[in-house]
Parts: C-alpha cells; sequence; structure tokens
C-alpha cells in the first residue's frame, strides 16, 4: 500500500506586507497536510488505463474535416474510401452488405473463388482507437483467413487519408478470442461482452503498409453531396 498526502498549497508561501517603498516578509509558513489516505496505486493504475480506453473512440457523430468536403457520416464515408480502393484492386468484385449489421461486416469482396470480408473502421481521432461489436468479433474469428479489417485514419493537420488492410485479426492484432468472449456467471446474473474498444500499438501500425485514399475524395464527393 502507498500512502497519499495532500497539503495545503499556500501553506508553502511565503508572507509579505507591501507599502509604496519596500516589501517586508512577515511570515513563512510551513507545508501543512491537510489529509491522506492509503491506496494501492497498481490497482488506481489500472482503472485509470481502462477508463482512458473510452476516450476519443471514433464514432458516427465525428465531423469529417472540412477540407475533404463531404457531407456524410464518418462511417458512410470511410466505407466508400473502402470501395473505392477494393474496386481498383478487384474490379468488379465488390459489394457493399453494411446494410444488414447481422452479417458482422461491410464489404464483401470475391477473390480466388472466396468471399472475404472486409470491416472497416474510420477515424478523425489522432489514435488507433475503434469499436468492434461481438458479432465481427465472432465472424472475424469464423472466417480467419477471409477476414479484413480496414482501419482508416483521416489526418486533419496533414491532410492525408491513410487505409490500413489488416488480415486475419485475430491472428494477426493476437485477440484471445475464447478469454474475451467468455460467459461470466456470477451469483445471480451471467454477464457476456456485447462489444470491445480496441486500442493498436503505434508502433503496430507504423510497420503495416498504409494505402493512400486521397485520389478517391473528388469523386466521393461527387455521389455523395
Amino acid at each position: 500500500m502507498s500512502k497519499i498526502r495532500i497539503y495545503d498549497i499556500a501553506a508553502g508561501l511565503q508572507l509579505y506586507m507591501v507599502n509604496d517603498k519596500t516589501s517586508v516578509r512577515i511570515q513563512e509558513k510551513m507545508d501543512v497536510e491537510i489529509g491522506s489516505f492509503d491506496t494501492d496505486l497498481g490497482e488506481r493504475q489500472v482503472e485509470l488505463e481502462q477508463q482512458n480506453i473510452h476516450f476519443e473512440v471514433a464514432n458516427e457523430d465525428d465531423p469529417i474535416p472540412g477540407w475533404v468536403k463531404v457531407n456524410s457520416a464518418i462511417g458512410r464515408f470511410g466505407e466508400m474510401l473502402a470501395i473505392e480502393h477494393l474496386e481498383v484492386v478487384h474490379p468488379g468484385m465488390v459489394k457493399l452488405v453494411s446494410g444488414n449489421a447481422r452479417i458482422g461486416y461491410d464489404i464483401e469482396v470475391y477473390i480466388d473463388g472466396e468471399t472475404h470480408a472486409f470491416e472497416v473502421k474510420t477515424t478523425t481521432q489522432n489514435n488507433n482507437k475503434f469499436y468492434i461489436s461481438h458479432n465481427e468479433l465472432r465472424v472475424a474469428n469464423m472466417k480467419r483467413n477471409c477476414f479484413h479489417i480496414m482501419f482508416i485514419k483521416i489526418n486533419d493537420d496533414e491532410k492525408i487519408i491513410t487505409g490500413y488492410i489488416l488480415d486475419n485479426p485475430i491472428e494477426t492484432l493476437e485477440f484471445d478470442y475464447a478469454a474475451i468472449t467468455q460467459l461470466t456467471r456470477l451469483a445471480n446474473i451471467e454477464i457476456k461482452a456485447d462489444g470491445f474498444i480496441v486500442n493498436i500499438n503505434e508502433e503496430f501500425i507504423l510497420n503495416q503498409e498504409g494505402i493512400l485514399l486521397n485520389s478517391y475524395i473528388s469523386k466521393i464527393r461527387k455521389l455523395l453531396n
């Protein structure tokens, strides 16, 4: 256990009597402890980390930067960026399926006789956080090499949009699917997580090959505005 002490900041200040010609120190207080408590700093650190990961996670209400000049929800914009890129790589083989949430991904691409699933995550935040549902994770665990996350970062400062395709995220990101999705049974209830917030290490992202997506903005702008 670690002792936390709270001090009165003013107690350490020197007091002066001031007139128009001079100043005289009249009192110098010592530090005064006004409270203390014991705490386990390790547990507190874990609590803070759990709280902080919830901040700055992209959502549909996040505005798209003005320089993009697209009137759209960020999720829809990200899906269209992904579609435009995938159509270039796999022409005529791309289908948007995000209208059905039960499917567990946004885009289907027919590649070498197999249907590949692409889940698009788009952010304007300066981090690598995104939300993934239990269903999306379940489908990713089931489809493995045929499931991909396309993580799109809109950098407002540099005016750059970069996409990262994470193939087989269960293995690539080392999800322990069984551990994080297991049912927790307590005395009176059973709890199972419905979704998760993912925060990818910056070093991992920097080691991925980024795809510059700015060239698709003009076409998407015409479709959405």
